[in-house]
């Protein structure tokens, strides 16, 4: 590794010099294992009303389908010990 930044999509800067920046490569990650996630979900029995805690939530990958899951009657929560992740959840949130 050079120390140089790379470049991820969207010209985002990566600190690992990496294509993919740590949320990038979350969502590429979620992307190719939702099915796995999903019958995990299913699994477990989600209804609406429940309340959720996303712990770990990262890039925040399941909170749409979470927040579908759960319905307007259910509350969801995400939780994540980088500020970082945190603030990219509530930007995809606001939109």
């Amino acid at each position: 590794m050079t120390g140089e930044q790379g470049t991820g999509p969207g010209g985002h800067a990566s600190s690992t010099g990496q294509a993919l920046t740590g949320s990038d490569w979350l969502d590429v990650h979620f992307e190719m294992a939702r099915p796995e996630y999903e019958a995990q979900l299913r699994a477990v029995g989600i209804r609406p009303g429940w309340r959720v805690l996303d712990a770990a939530s990262g890039a925040g990958s399941f909170l749409s389908w979470l927040a579908e899951l759960v319905g307007p009657s259910g509350r969801l929560a995400a939780l994540d010990l980088a500020p970082d992740n945190l603030a990219l959840v509530e930007r995809r949130v606001a939109a």
